[in-house]
């Protein structure tokens, strides 16, 4: 199996968000998006593109390694899997985790990613952090992507970040209604991001826990313009409550090949 490990940004996570108290804060709070020398700390995002009705034991050994990363930057990082179908030759492989109407757009997300990589074709399993930054392509036993990642997830973790996010939620009827509020931290603003919002449930399959299996995806709304030191709240969708544990929101690149910021909020 071929590794890349390759990481250009860096950031890391504390997750205590104070949009409601933003109006009490003192003005040199580093999280209050007023004090244009705010900042807050990046968390990683790891999505993993894996197929498990494949016979070789090479997906199921990166959710191993990935569950282990977890543990490992327990609260400080947050890990999706994109189960997704596999043809090679006349045979196809139906991840029994897939979701058929989620397809295209994990295929999508994927083929954005390599093409930042030309010399690694697109492969399951493929491993990226923060977007398309750094790529891990393979696994050769359960601890691998664990070793190669702990480098460049430590670097991300220890930067500063110009986002913060905040997740609500609302339950009724048997739907949970999402509601991501975005804040521009520091002097500058920003255009042209989008947000990301990933509907994600545990699993098991065998004996292998699946963490943060992606049911529903709302995959690119624009956000046009975000003024430092301001916030926008966006609709990040609904989903039926027995069909997810919980909802990842992440501030991404409009090429959504980069990810800046991500949030988990368990429903």
């Amino acid at each position: 199996m071929r590794f890349v490990s390759i990481f250009k940004i860096s950031g890391w996570l504390l997750l205590i968000l104070f949009f409601v108290a933003c109006a009490d804060l003192e003005r040199d709070n580093p999280l209050d998006p007023k004090n244009p020398d705010s900042y807050s700390q990046t968390v990683p995002l790891v999505e993993a593109f894996v197929n498990l009705a494949h016979p070789t034991p090479f997906n199921a050994w990166a959710i191993q390694s990935l569950n282990a990363l977890s543990q490992q930057f327990l609260g400080k990082i947050n890990i999706v899997e994109y189960h997704r179908d596999l043809q090679i030759d006349s045979v196809f492989y139906d991840d029994p985790f897939n979701e058929t109407n989620q397809q295209s757009f994990f295929l999508q997300l994927q083929n954005k990613y390599v093409q930042l990589w030309p010399d690694v074709p697109r492969a399951l399993p493929d491993v990226f952090l923060n977007g398309a930054l750094a790529r891990f392509s393979g696994a050769y036993d359960a601890n691998s992507l664990k070793t190669q990642m702990e480098s460049a997830v430590s670097e991300l973790i220890a930067q500063k970040n110009d986002y913060i996010l905040e997740i609500e939620k609302s339950k009724e009827n048997g739907i949970v209604r999402v509601t991501c509020r975005v804040a521009r931290l520091g002097n500058e603003s920003a255009e042209n991001l989008r947000l990301r919002v990933l509907f994600v449930k545990q699993a098991q399959f065998e004996n292998l826990n699946l963490n943060y299996v992606v049911q529903m995806s709302w995959p690119g709304i624009l956000i046009n313009k975000l003024k430092a030191g301001s916030y926008q709240s966006i609709d990040g969708g609904q989903i039926a409550e027995n069909r997810a544990d919980g909802v990842i929101c992440a501030i991404v690149s409009e090429d959504e090949q980069q990810v800046f910021q991500s949030q988990y909020e368990k429903f």
